[in-house]
């Protein structure tokens, strides 16, 4: 078991309160919300970070439909539960894991950083509360894509995965010549220009992880 965790960014409260939790094969993520849907695609995130670095299997259900007895960890969306709108608060203890946030956003947030603990610490978890929250609502990084060569989908794909992991919330692409415009073919003629379904795509994909990608055409 890891007690002394690397994890970024640093939240802003964390104390480990004591021993350790197992992570034993076969229980249950419980989604806890009025729709349960805007948190599938995070549970599917610690499922993938319990079985790369526990070797368990997780399966996910509805809280309503999981007996106590068979949680491993409970997300709950509860509106009013923190401050500020993307924060959380993540407990490990004996009874297992809890992640509750006012939004959405603030469990996927969550999320990340048990994920970060389960890679550190294997099948074992430490016990602790977290208490965290962003200090800037806008947490945003531009790429300049008109200059030298222009990154590929997979490339841009895979940039926006670990930006997600950091918590960053905006993506600028800074387009000149490069973006593929219908009705003026000779402003990105041989340059490898972004498709307007490339954006739509790459739109889709960054609201899937919470970011917002902004417009920034010069």
């Amino acid at each position: 078991m890891q007690t002394d965790l690397l994890l970024l960014p640093q939240p802003q409260r964390l104390t480990l309160t004591g021993g350790a939790l197992p992570l034993d094969d076969a229980l249950l993520i419980a989604l806890i919300a009025p729709e349960a849907q805007p948190l599938r695609r995070t549970a599917v995130l610690l499922q993938d970070a319990l079985a790369t670095h526990a070797g368990v299997t997780w399966e996910i259900v509805a809280g309503s439909a999981a007996p106590d007895v068979q949680i491993g960890a409970r997300l709950a969306i509860s509106p009013g539960a923190t401050a500020h709108p993307e924060g959380y608060e993540l407990t490990v203890s004996e009874a297992g894991i809890n992640i509750v946030g006012s939004t959405a956003a603030g469990v996927h947030y969550g999320v990340l950083t048990l994920a970060q603990i389960i890679a550190q610490s294997g099948g074992a978890l430490p016990h602790l509360r977290c208490t965290d929250w962003p200090d800037f609502p806008n947490r945003g990084v531009m790429l300049d894509v008109s200059r030298n060569k222009v990154p590929s989908m997979s490339t841009l794909y895979a940039l926006i995965e670990r930006l997600a992991g950091w918590k960053i919330n905006q993506i600028q692409l800074y387009t000149e010549h490069t973006f593929a415009f219908r009705r003026h073919p000779k402003a990105w003629a041989n340059e490898s220009p972004i498709t307007g379904e490339e954006i739509l795509a790459l739109d889709a994909f960054c609201r899937e992880r919470f970011i917002e990608l902004v417009p920034n055409q010069n």
